[in-house]
Parts: structure tokens; C-alpha cells; sequence
């Protein structure tokens, strides 16, 4: 990589010169790995996050651009600082805000950017503080197989609707309105687990009626990832 010239084929693959690709993502991974292991309150991990998502997709720019350089390099860089910004050691201490005399509330709905508008930024009126259990993957909790560090191409939908979601809570994440905090079953197996049975036995004995799932965005959301999906993947999947 130390031979590589601003004017060489970028390596990753985009087939754009160095420097119009990835040179500004390589200079500035230094930065980004100090930014992520010196935010240490949920508060400064929260504007970590976000200025990160800004610098590697650069969000500044038309949607239709970030959507074009959504590259395989800048989606294993983002999932690379979020593996930083929440190791599986974290102190449980700055996993939730501390108790203190504001006024929370908990989002526990459908975690998608068409619902934050009804579903999580009209009831800031009406409380200090929203906490929402982040969008994304933790990789230090995901098999290799299915890692996007090892795999960015096939998280490339569910990144960019991250990026999408983000960039519609950036105003409410900065006025502190809203924060993003994480699973609790990242950094504790046990409770992770207890979690899935808990839901499993719940579910065994209600069960969603046809009106929920098709009321649900999981249903949406799974019809866009078929219209987006490339012919030869549709075949392979209609195949097996």
C-alpha cells in the first residue's frame, strides 16, 4: 500500500484513480480509530458515531452520490469503527445514560427510517430524552461467514438504509434529543440468550395474525430487498 500513487486504480475495486476513491478513507482511518477509543460517555460515542458516518459516506453530499460510493471499502471501514467504538469489554456503565432527573423513554417498535417521524421524533415533545437500540451490527458479535468486515458487499442494503436513518436522526442525535445506545446481549451471552427464549415462548403461544405481518415494515422491507436484488441473484435463490 505505501507504493500505491494518488494516480493508481484504487484498490478496492471501483475502478476510479486512488485519489478519487479511497485516499481521503486511508488518511483519515487514524483519526477515526483515536475519535473511536477516546469517546468514552454514551453521549460522546453517540456524535462519534455520527461524525464518522458523515466522513466515510459523506453525507454532505446529494443522496444519489452517497448512494454511487457506497463502496465495498467504505461500508468494512464503517463496520471497522463501530467494531471500535463498542468492544465486547465495555464498561456496562456507558452502555445506558445514568439515572438522573430527565424524563426517558424507550423505543422498543420497529427500528426502521420510515418510522422514526410517527413512531420516535413527535414523542420528544413530550419527554427529555428518546433512547433507540442502535440500527446496526455489532461485528465483534458476528461469525466470520456472516461478518460485514469480512462480507461488506452482502450488507450493502441494510448499510445503506443505516446511513439513510442516520442521517434523518443527525439533528435530534447532536440536540441530544435522541440516543443511540446498544444491545445489552453484545456484551453479555447469557442475557442475549434468555432474551431469545423469552421471545420464542412468547411467540409460541400468540403468534402474529396475517393483519400484523402485513402490517409490519418487515413485509415492505422484504419486497424492496427483491425488486432491488440482481437478476442472477433471483435465480439462484428461485434455484434452491
Amino acid at each position: 500500500m505505501s507504493s500505491l500513487k494518488r494516480n493508481d486504480p484504487c484498490p478496492c475495486g471501483s475502478g476510479k484513480k486512488y485519489k478519487k476513491c479511497c485516499l481521503s478513507l486511508d488518511e483519515q482511518r487514524s483519526g477515526r480509530s483515536q475519535l473511536a477509543s477516546s469517546s468514552r460517555t454514551l453521549r460522546e460515542k453517540n456524535i462519534a458515531l455520527l461524525a464518522a458516518t458523515i466522513e466515510i459516506f459523506g453525507l454532505g453530499r446529494p443522496w444519489s452520490k452517497v448512494k454511487d460510493g457506497m463502496t465495498d471499502a467504505r461500508i468494512r471501514e464503517f463496520y471497522r469503527f463501530v467494531a471500535d467504538l463498542w468492544p465486547v469489554d465495555s464498561d456496562q456503565e456507558y452502555i445506558m445514560p445514568l439515572p438522573d432527573s430527565s424524563l426517558r423513554a424507550l423505543y422498543l417498535g420497529e427500528n426502521e427510517p420510515e418510522m422514526m417521524l410517527q413512531n420516535v421524533f413527535r414523542f420528544c415533545l413530550y419527554a427529555d430524552q428518546i433512547l433507540l437500540v442502535h440500527p446496526f451490527a455489532n461485528p465483534n458479535v458476528v461469525a466470520e461467514k456472516f461478518n460485514p468486515i469480512y462480507h461488506p458487499g452482502e450488507w450493502r442494503l441494510q448499510t445503506l438504509r443505516i446511513v439513510y436513518q442516520m442521517g434523518l436522526l443527525a439533528p435530534w442525535l447532536e440536540a441530544g434529543l435522541v440516543t443511540l445506545i446498544p444491545d445489552p446481549g453484545d456484551f453479555d451471552r447469557s442475557l442475549r440468550v434468555k432474551t431469545w427464549d423469552l421471545a420464542g415462548t412468547r411467540l409460541a403461544r400468540i403468534g402474529p395474525s396475517p393483519e400484523d405481518i402485513d402490517q409490519s415494515m418487515i413485509k415492505a422491507r422484504t419486497r424492496r430487498s427483491i425488486l432491488l436484488a440482481p437478476r442472477g441473484y433471483l435465480a439462484q435463490v428461485s434455484y434452491l
